[in-house]
């Protein structure tokens, strides 16, 4: 499933302190842009493939802006391109605080797996960090909540998001004794966060709820798993949230076209369900 490689640009950005809401960044589909209102950041998971073009397109965005290298499946292509869009998006001070270097490490399509690109990935963020642009990635709870998980330089990385999507549930998960409720959507994201900090990470944390649908879901079903998301959204920041950004609320053609099984939720009666 493609994911959204990003993290809010959380209270650094917005100059706000004590706020009981995680910093909210609004995430424009592949191949439009939509009228999104309350964003403190945006991101465009545009399709541009010339890196110069790809950074004037996103610039002209108001606001701050999470820059956007490429979709996963265009990697090889990503990492060619990743200099050159580095150093076009240094041309544009303040604009592009944060760049998103990578999605889901330790995730192969339906399974855990080594994360081979990982070195590579430390060189890009070493490039970035040189022209003071800051990096994130993200990662599933499943596998920062995994015995084996472990990162080269878990502080190279500015920011880390966690994408929490209780409609896709890939692996059981060994909380130990960590709990923050019942809810179990909430234990993934509370113990993920709480599993970084426990492991010396020092940056911000960033919440990706799910703002998609399944197909298959009943009505009955889609209730259920969203309107426990809705109480981690609402106590997102309590939960240790910088933070945090929707997915998959709008879906760009590109996004449907390889995830057929998926609706986006932005327009339908569970709109209200999925959007800050």
């Amino acid at each position: 499933m493609i994911r959204l490689t990003t993290l809010a640009l959380a209270l650094a950005l917005t100059g706000c302190s004590g706020q009981t809401k995680p910093t909210n960044v609004c995430m424009q589909p592949s191949d439009r842009l939509e009228a999104m209102q309350g964003c403190d950041a945006t991101v465009w998971t545009i399709n541009e493939p010339d890196p110069v073009k790809s950074v004037a397109l996103q610039a002209s965005l108001p606001g701050p802006v999470v820059l956007w290298p490429g979709h996963r499946r265009d990697w090889a292509t990503s990492v060619a391109n990743f200099p050159t869009l580095i150093a076009e998006a240094a041309k544009h001070p303040g604009k592009f605080p944060w760049v998103t270097v990578y999605d889901e490490p330790g995730w192969c399509v339906d399974r855990l797996c080594y994360w081979a690109e990982e070195d590579l990935v430390l060189q890009g963020v070493a490039l970035a960090h040189a022209h003071g642009i800051k990096t994130l990635i993200t990662v599933m709870p499943y596998i920062i909540l995994d015995p084996r998980f472990k990162l080269k330089n878990i502080n190279a990385f500015d920011g880390i998001a966690i994408d929490v999507y209780p409609s896709v549930r890939p692996t059981a998960v060994d909380f130990g004794t960590c709990k923050w409720s019942d809810n179990h959507t909430a234990n993934l994201f509370y113990c993920s966060a709480q599993k970084l900090r426990a492991l010396g990470y020092t940056g911000l944390i960033g919440y990706m709820p799910q703002g998609f649908g399944v197909k298959s879901d009943t009505h009955a079903h889609r209730m259920a798993y969203l309107t426990e998301q809705r109480y981690v959204m609402d106590n997102a920041r309590a939960m240790g949230a910088d933070a945090a950004m929707v997915f998959g609320c709008h879906l760009g053609a590109r996004e449907l076209a390889e995830e057929i099984d998926l609706v986006q939720l932005c327009g339908t009666q569970y709109e209200s369900l999925v959007t800050p």
